[in-house]
């Protein structure tokens, strides 16, 4: 009897995994896209994770960001890996008051060959650690042979903005106002970072440059740079994909609400723009015009509806230090040499052209390359079983272009 007790709920659970499989969706891929299947898993697991979380949320058991940021280091966190013959000494410490993790060649550098390379993670502000992040950093270390710095910034909602861009600027600040307690040379100081790194590394390049520093370069792969225009067609085409699982208007909403001062509810309007005034698109249209800038038709629309508690509570988006590609191309122009890297499956694929687009239309010397097969955070997934090759392809370019520039 219990045996046969058993065999029917294991059928009945099989089933029941079946009829769960057959009812995924699975995410449309474009062409040539790099290990479909294992991103398609990817994704869903995500996305299941995710629901979890807003579960266990409502139960009050622990919230859905606890949730995500333990599936992103599970992701990519856990599987830290050393070699010997990378000849890296790896440190941590403080540096203007925030944690950092320093990478070292072991080898001797000639001063003026010396380069530091400070770098800002990912995780649309929320997630992402020095610890998930860890292997990739490690791993462009030793292939660019520069010290490299990874920074501890405060992560929102426990810390609203502006708090990583204060932490990620204080770090860049010490580094060139002191450069001999570290011993480093400041005209080889270059900042680098991906997606919310990204944004923190450009802004904090745009405030240095401000307060007189010369940063050597900036490398960015697939930045924020704006949060003025959400109907790009990028915008529209990726968000339904709902990009690894978790990149989606829901969790995007939630970030936005995150950041705020007093965590607004931020509604789905936003995604119409609601949040900017008529005098806010006729200021900050001119900074993207998409007409000139890129190949696919659009327009910003002028009869938008607004929302005045949006506009209200997120004046701070539209800011330089939120949104650092809506300044002038006067303050353009003075930027460092820039190496910008973006990818097709992204929401954030048309403010990379645009940037780039406009940082050439300036005579600025801009490396752009756009991995046509990879996928916004595809960088980090390295190593363990969720390794994909396009991750080991996007490092080994990003490293040889940053060592053309450098030496």
């Amino acid at each position: 009897m219990f045996r046969t007790t058993t065999k029917v709920n294991v059928v009945f659970l099989l089933v029941a995994l079946i009829l769960g499989f057959l009812s995924i969706e699975f995410p449309e891929l474009p062409p040539g896209f790099s290990q479909p299947w294992k991103y398609r898993l990817l994704s869903i697991g995500a996305a299941k994770f995710d629901h979890i979380g807003s579960l266990c949320e409502y139960f009050g058991l622990f919230t859905r960001i606890e949730m995500i940021r333990a599936l992103h280091y599970l992701s990519i966190g856990l599987f830290q890996q050393r070699h010997d013959e990378f000849r890296l000494k790896v440190f941590d410490r403080k540096i203007g008051g925030v944690h950092v993790r320093i990478y070292q060649p072991e080898e001797t550098i000639e001063f003026e060959q010396k380069t530091t390379l400070v770098y800002f993670h990912g995780g649309g502000f929320v997630l992402g650690s020095i610890e998930t992040y860890d292997q990739a950093t490690y791993l462009l270390a030793n292939l660019t042979r520069t010290t490299l710095i990874s920074v501890e910034y405060r992560l929102a909602p426990e810390h609203r903005f502006p708090s990583a861009l204060n932490d990620c600027f204080a770090v860049s600040r010490e580094l060139f106002e002191r450069p001999s307690d570290f011993e480093i040379n400041s005209k080889r100081i270059l900042l680098s970072g991906d997606s919310a790194g990204g944004n923190l590394a450009l802004a904090v390049t745009q405030m240095l440059i401000a307060d007189g520093f010369s940063p050597l370069l900036v490398c960015l792969l697939y930045p924020s740079l704006q949060f003025f225009d959400f109907t790009l067609p990028s915008y529209r085409s990726y968000f339904r994909h709902n990009v690894l699982g978790v990149l989606n208007e829901e969790n995007f909403l939630s970030m936005i609400s995150f950041l705020t001062s007093t965590e607004i509810r931020v509604t789905r309007d936003i995604f119409l723009n609601s949040h900017t005034t008529k005098t806010d698109r006729k200021h900050f249209a001119r900074y993207l015009n998409p007409a000139e800038h890129l190949s696919n038709s659009h327009q910003i629309n002028e009869s938008i509806e607004e929302n005045d508690h949006l506009v209200e509570n997120l004046k701070f988006l539209l800011s330089p230090s939120m949104s650092p590609l809506l300044v002038p191309d006067e303050l353009l122009s003075r930027l460092p040499t820039v190496l910008l890297f973006t990818t097709e499956f992204d929401i954030l694929k048309d403010e990379g052209f645009i940037f780039a687009s406009r940082l050439r239309s300036l005579n600025k010397t801009i490396y752009h390359h756009h991995f046509d097969n990879a996928f916004h955070g595809a960088h980090v997934f390295l190593y363990g079983p969720l390794r994909f090759e396009i991750a080991h392809e996007m490092i080994r370019h990003t490293s040889k272009i940053l060592r053309n520039f450098l030496f």
